[in-house]
This record gives C-alpha cells, sequence and structure tokens, in this order.
C-alpha cells in the first residue's frame, strides 16, 4: 500500500491523495460528504485485478485541511484535473459513486477541452443526471437532513436510505456500526451542504450528448435515493451509456453487492 502524499491547489487548498495498485490508471471519485473512506478496501481489490487506483480526499472532506472555496462542480473538475496532471496519466478510466459519479460526467463532458486526457471509460454508481421533480425532493431532504442532526443521529437519520432492504436484513450489526460512526466535522458539514447546494444549482442533463465516453451506470433495484428508472433514462441519453441493474442493493451497492458491481470491471 502506497502511502498518502498531498498535492497544493492553486487556492491554498491541499488535496491528499494515495495510489495502490500497478496496471490500468482509474481515479475514485467519492460522493456527498466524503472522502476516501467511502471506499473502504476498494482499491486494493481493484489493485489485485490489475488497476492502479488512485483516491483523494477533497478539500474539507477526510484528511484534506478547510476549503478555501465553495464546493462547486467546476471546482472539482478542475482539481481532478491538477490531479492527473501532476500524476503524469494522460488516460485513464473514472470510478464514481453518486454526486462522485456527476463529477466524473462533468469531467468527460469537457474532453478536447482545456485538459487533453483521454477517458477509456466511466463506472458510475447510483447516479443520474436527471434533475426530476423526485431528485429534487431528494436533494432537499438532504439539505434539511445535514442542516438539522449532528453527531450519531446524522447516521440515524440516513441509515433507512443509504442501504438497500435485502442489506439491511442480512447485516443489521454492520448497518449499525457504519452509522453510528458517520459523524462529519463541523468543516466536512459546510463542504456537504456547499455540495448540495451545486447539485441543486447545476443542470448536467444537456451536457450527456456530448460525452463520448463508454459509461456504465449501475443502479441498486433497492436504492430509496435515486430512482433507477432515471439511471436507465441517463443511460439512454448518453451515446455509449450502458445501464447496470443490480439486484440485492441500494445505494451503497459496492458494499451490499460487490460482486454484482464490479464483475463487468
Amino acid at each position: 500500500m502506497n502511502s498518502w502524499s498531498s498535492l497544493s491547489l492553486p487556492d491554498g487548498a491541499t488535496l491528499p491523495f494515495r495510489l495502490e495498485g500497478s496496471g490500468t490508471p482509474i481515479v475514485l471519485i467519492p460522493g456527498l460528504g466524503n472522502s476516501s473512506r467511502l471506499f473502504g478496501t476498494l482499491p486494493r481489490t481493484l489493485a489485485r485485478m490489475g488497476y492502479e487506483a488512485c483516491v483523494f480526499d477533497p478539500p474539507g472532506l477526510g484528511r484534506a485541511g478547510p476549503a478555501r472555496t465553495p464546493w462547486s462542480f467546476e471546482g472539482a473538475v478542475r482539481q481532478l484535473v491538477l490531479l492527473l496532471d501532476h500524476l503524469g496519466w494522460r488516460r485513464c478510466q473514472l470510478l464514481g459513486t453518486s454526486m462522485g459519479g456527476k463529477v466524473a460526467l462533468a469531467f468527460c463532458a469537457q474532453l478536447g477541452g482545456p485538459h487533453n486526457v483521454q477517458v477509456d471509460k466511466a463506472w458510475l454508481f447510483g447516479t443520474t443526471a436527471l434533475q426530476t421533480p423526485r431528485a429534487r425532493a431528494v436533494y432537499a431532504f438532504f439539505d434539511l437532513v445535514f442542516r438539522s442532526f449532528h453527531g450519531p443521529d446524522l447516521g440515524r437519520a440516513l441509515r433507512p436510505f443509504l442501504f438497500g432492504a435485502s442489506f439491511q436484513k442480512a447485516r443489521p450489526a454492520l448497518v449499525e456500526d457504519l452509522s453510528r460512526n458517520f459523524t462529519p466535522s463541523e468543516e466536512e458539514l459546510r463542504t456537504t451542504l456547499a455540495q448540495i447546494q451545486a447539485i441543486q444549482d447545476t443542470l448536467l442533463e444537456p451536457l450527456l450528448p456530448r460525452i463520448q465516453v463508454p459509461v456504465d451506470l449501475h443502479a441498486g433495484l433497492e436504492d430509496s435515493l435515486v430512482d433507477p428508472a432515471d439511471i436507465e433514462e441517463c443511460a439512454r441519453l448518453l451515446p455509449q451509456g450502458t445501464y447496470i441493474p443490480v439486484p440485492r442493493a441500494g445505494h451503497s451497492m459496492l458494499l451490499e453487492n460487490p460482486a454484482g458491481t464490479l464483475q463487468r470491471m
């Protein structure tokens, strides 16, 4: 396992990152309010599968120091460009979960523009770019929850929505442990709320037709946060999108059904 390094960003923030394995470069982009901790042992698994996995902590989250500017999709894409340039990667794959998948789509929509990187494949989990009434209601719900609950109460409030019914029934002790340990700091809460605002304010759907990267969009069939039908429609709007339904899994499908999510990789 490689040790952590840190990239200094132009605004004075830092971007801690770590590499694991050797082979096909792949960058793992965490979802809303999450850092590299979200991925657990996935980098090690990908390393065994022949990848060189890069995980990182966005400013304001995890090991990173405070964010210097409010979170935005444009900023997240610029940070990814700087990270790839620092690594010397001119081609790679992307793996994004939930909001991290939205960042991956925003990045792929700009290929051939300000940055000269070839993305060979994007693997997205629980991601849609559609701003449906249901999706907007979910974003408003998250905004309310992150403003209203703190400490262990926050994890307990989110628990019913982050895991599918099958996983909650089969692994109740693990679900309870994960929920209890989700205790973001004040800085992480501020960053998360900025991410929620950016999701509400940014329309990504118009970008989909210009994305010429093969994209696999995985949908947990027990996901109560992102409607699998929206993910399927998002795949249809992408020139090279593929919809992958994942049974016995909710929004945290990489944890709930790893075999069903990683088999195509």
